[in-house]
């Protein structure tokens, strides 16, 4: 079998070719800096799709790659050279070399003919930074009606409806003690574009009064309960910062909210308010006109702060962390030093100790109201990690699926804004989601019995995050998701993961465990995430992770699977490929259209 024929052997539905057989070398990205012929590493050829860049090295350049890249075997060298578009950073070119950086931590530098590099670079970058996000992967990765009907295995609509709220608050029984209710005032999304269009509020809190409300909170986002305990009527609500701003402004509605919440528990009338930020980042706010409660005006309440740091801080942790795995070198004595200086472990640890903190009130029977400045980033973790401790549900498969659509998607955290899905890295980029599966990876090394899935389901949903092959993760909350009919026209996450089921269950789960671990033993057991962190590096992890990450060009591991013969693919593709195409080329016009509607308006002005 030919490379070409060995690199073209697995299609995925809507994957077509871009670039095919185009000569190449993989350099030493150290070395490649200097631009120098003692950086080559192999020779092979570059293959493009409409999904994924991947270098092939050539056949008898296997020993000088496995050697560079410590050992390798072939299918891990496959892996670190086959890159999701959507995956991909930043691009960079320098004279004729191209370097990628990667949402994964890999680095990698390839050098083109002369003649070759400005072309290969400015398609690579149309593909990877596409103008709209309808030309991300996801898009073409779905087969129409008919289509499904024929191929009955293949990408469909199935698992857009995991989440269900009416079923979750009847399990939780939050309508049992009658201090509940489900108002309807942001059907249609119309007050709260990042909210969910149902809330669970307290009885007492009229529809009047949480308009009122959402007037004094950042972005509208009021509080709304989202966990409650039947066995002691503690809940747990989640919302965005108060506009005190500097003059301490009050809302009497906001307080109302606030004091039905705490009264609404029947076993205590104090409400524990946890703002996951440090003191010093909410005081400062209050110059930009938010803040945080006061008790002089909030009764019954005890504000705690976390002292979590923002998304910026989390984001350098990462860049650090990144380059510390990337290197392909492993002569550093102080490696578990130079871990921690990135301080990547720092935040973990305080994310479980704030996650537990939480639970610990919950436990007890105290109420929380949670919230940082917008309340969809650090909230969202604490509140899934207080979540994982109180409640077993939210360890077994079908539970963590509905944790991660109710707390995350649902409630309006900025998946596309905090990855830059299909965009150039940005200033509001964050790996706060990540972080959250990094926490829950180290709550199944520690204890894993106390979860029916293993780090494999965590792995998967990280490289489905970066990858932009699903629209479960595409734009920034559920309104935008419904607006761009993302249910018919992408297909969900869930329903691939959920293939892989037998390969992610963990053989020794017990159900309904209470998970509360003391917490100076579970800080001191925190480690890096080898399996996520480390698969580039070229070093042996302690333990291999469950099932390969490699899963985009992988298919037959699923049960059933997704491996289709390549001609149905092929046929199927024609059609998608056309799509595309006259997508693109309809934009084109559209463009064209307003650069000469613009001309001549700048003519018309410049007669006046």
């Amino acid at each position: 079998m030919s490379e070409e024929e060995d690199a073209a052997r697995s299609r995925l539905i809507g994957e077509t070719d871009v670039l095919a057989a185009i000569t190449s070398e993989y350099l030493d990205e150290n070395a490649a800096r200097k631009d120098t012929a003692a950086a080559s590493v192999c020779l092979g050829r570059v293959f493009m799709t409409t999904f994924r860049f991947q270098f092939v090295p050539d056949v008898h350049e296997y020993d000088r790659v496995q050697r560079h890249l410590l050992d390798r075997s072939e299918e891990e060298i496959e892996s670190f050279f086959l890159i999701p578009l959507g995956c991909i950073a930043s691009v960079k070119k320098k004279n004729s070399i191209v370097e990628i950086f990667t949402k994964d931590l890999r680095q990698l530098s390839f050098r083109f003919d002369v003649v070759e590099i400005t072309k290969i670079y400015s398609v690579l970058t149309t593909y990877v930074f596409p103008d709209k996000i309808e030309f991300l992967f996801a898009f073409y990765h779905r087969l129409s009606e008919n289509m499904l009907e024929e191929e009955p295995l293949l990408p469909c609509v199935l698992d857009w409806d995991v989440y269900d709220d009416q079923a979750e608050w009847e399990r939780q029984g939050v309508f049992d003690n009658g201090e509940w209710r489900v108002s309807n005032c942001n059907e249609n999304f119309r007050a709260i574009e990042t909210y969910p269009e149902r809330l669970v509020v307290p009885v007492g809190a009229t529809d009047e009064v949480l308009l009122d409300a959402m007037n004094f909170r950042s972005l509208g986002r009021i509080p709304s309960m989202t966990w409650l305990n039947k066995a002691n009527g503690a809940t747990l609500s989640r919302s965005s910062q108060p506009k005190v701003g500097m003059s301490k402004a009050t809302s009497p509605a906001d307080e109302s909210l606030v004091a039905s919440i705490a009264s609404s528990n029947p076993l205590q009338g104090q409400l524990q308010i946890i703002d996951c930020r440090p003191m010093s980042s909410a005081l400062a706010n209050r110059a930009k006109g938010y803040g945080v409660e006061s008790s002089v005006n909030y009764k019954a309440c005890t504000v705690t702060f976390m002292e979590i740091p923002n998304i910026h801080s989390m984001r350098e942790s990462m860049k650090k962390l990144r380059n510390l795995c990337a290197s392909p070198s492993c002569d550093n004595l102080r490696w578990l030093g130079s871990i921690e200086d990135t301080k990547w472990l720092v935040y973990i640890r305080q994310l479980l100790k704030s996650g537990l903190h939480v639970a610990s009130f919950l436990r007890s029977g105290e109420s929380v109201l949670l919230h940082c400045s917008h309340g969809w980033d650090r909230t969202s973790q604490i509140s899934s990690l207080a979540q994982i401790f109180v409640d077993p549900y939210f360890r077994t498969w079908k539970g963590f699926q509905v944790l991660v659509e109710k707390e995350w998607l649902s409630f309006g955290h900025p998946f596309h804004l905090r990855h830059s899905h299909g965009e150039k890295a940005d200033t509001q980029e964050s790996p706060i989601f990540i972080q959250f599966l990094d926490c829950v990876s180290q709550l199944i090394r520690i204890y894993p019995s106390y979860f029916e899935f293993n780090e494999g389901l965590l792995l998967l949903l990280a490289d489905a995050l970066h990858s932009c092959r699903f629209g479960t993760f595409l734009f920034d909350c559920k309104k935008h998701r419904l607006e761009a009919n993302l249910e018919n026209r992408t297909a969900s996450v869930w329903t691939w993961v959920n293939g892989f089921r037998p390969q992610l269950t963990e053989q020794t789960f017990v159900p309904r465990q209470i998970l509360n671990p003391p917490l100076p033993g579970l800080l001191k057991r925190v480690v890096l995430w080898d399996a996520m962190f480390m698969r580039w590096s070229g070093q042996p992890l302690v333990q291999e992770p469950p099932i390969s990450t490699n899963f985009f060009a992988d298919n037959t591991q699923r049960t059933p699977t997704w491996q289709l013969p390549q001609g149905t693919v092929n046929a199927m593709n024609v059609v998608l490929t056309l799509k595309y195409r006259e997508a693109r080329l309809i934009q084109d016009l559209e463009e064209r259209i307003a650069a000469l509607e613009a001309k001549v308006k700048g003519r018309k002005g410049s007669r006046h």
